[in-house]
């Protein structure tokens, strides 16, 4: 009786372990969940409100549509983007967690201070969707009405004139120390968690000028409270009529604007690296993507991978050459 408890014991252990071993073998054998399976997140390393969130928050919506999954903005805000550029760096490269690449923005901070992150080897490139230009703006009602003006106080009383930037090497950062660069003046530049920051300090009277891109300033001029006294690019902005360029004005920047794009950590699986490539060009050439990019004054530019990367060492090098340490 004992010896047949014995074997139907051990039958009983050795249909289990065969079950168990079976499913160990289909879990093996089944195929991986199609990409994307779960949310996106996409690292902003600037503040709610900046350009660069506003413009990533409008057009995500439109890849997440095609790649039927919600996409999350992180924002992770502080030394000019570098923060979000060293978080993007770090994540696993699966492809669930993309980042945001302002041009040259990137490449300025790399160039001008010690980074945890090499934007040439570190970021795989998803395209570009606009190309933003700089803009310098004051209080509407304050004592600048134009850009000679402003000049001019700036070499009367040298370093009293400040412009407010979002952290040393930031595309801000660059109109300030262009113009002295170029006209042999000497501002105080001021430096700011994010652009609203900035512009709150003018409208308060605490800062004589703020550094931003033209669709940032937008809604500030047609409240009234912002005028700007010039626009990057080789020919005025249409969004900001009226409104001259530095170029002609006899000020030459090295950086005229802000490429905006994103990208993903270097190491993301070349099938799901594709996927998001063709998900951000389709989504550039949405209608309704585009209509809501008029209406917030962003010139669309689609810059192809690539064609970025051949971009990122042009914008790299002249970062090194204007700013290396």
């Amino acid at each position: 009786m004992k010896r047949r408890s014995f074997v139907l014991v051990g039958a009983t252990l050795l249909f289990a372990l065969s079950i168990a071993v079976f499913q160990v073998t289909a879990a093996f054998a089944a195929p991986a969940a199609k990409y994307p399976s779960k949310g996106i997140e996409i690292i902003v390393g600037f503040d709610p409100g900046s350009g660069s969130d506003t413009t990533t928050r409008a057009f995500m919506p439109f890849v997440s549509k095609i790649l039927g999954q919600p996409i999350t903005i992180i924002n992770q805000p502080g030394a000019g983007g570098v923060l979000g550029w060293n978080a993007t760096a770090k994540v696993k490269a699966d492809g669930y967690t993309l980042g945001y690449s302002p041009m040259p923005s990137i490449f300025n901070l790399a160039a001008m201070a010690k980074v945890n992150y090499d934007p040439m080897k570190d970021f795989a490139w998803l395209g570009e969707i606009c190309l933003d230009p700089v803009a310098l703006a004051v209080k509407a009602d304050g004592p600048y009405k134009t850009l000679d003006e402003f000049i001019a106080a700036a070499k009367k009383e040298p370093g009293k004139v400040t412009i407010g930037a979002t952290g040393k090497g930031s595309i801000d950062y660059t109109i300030g120390m262009g113009i002295e660069n170029d006209k042999k003046v000497k501002f105080n530049i001021v430096n700011f968690d994010g652009t609203p920051q900035g512009i709150t300090a003018v409208l308060g009277d605490n800062l004589s000028a703020m550094g931003m891109n033209g669709s940032t300033s937008l809604p500030y001029v047609k409240a009234g409270q912002l005028k700007v006294l010039a626009v990057g690019g080789d020919k005025p902005f249409p969004s900001l009529p009226g409104v001259p360029t530095f170029k002609s004005q006899g000020v030459n920047l090295f950086a005229q604007g802000v490429y905006r794009g994103f990208m993903v950590p270097k190491g993301v699986p070349a099938d799901i690296y594709k996927t998001l490539v063709a998900a951000v060009k389709t989504a550039s050439d949405d209608p309704e993507w585009k209509a809501q990019a008029e209406k917030m004054g962003l010139p669309l530019l689609y810059v192809s991978p690539e064609e970025v990367a051949k971009l990122a060492q042009q914008l790299n090098d002249t970062a090194k050459k204007y700013l290396g340490k």
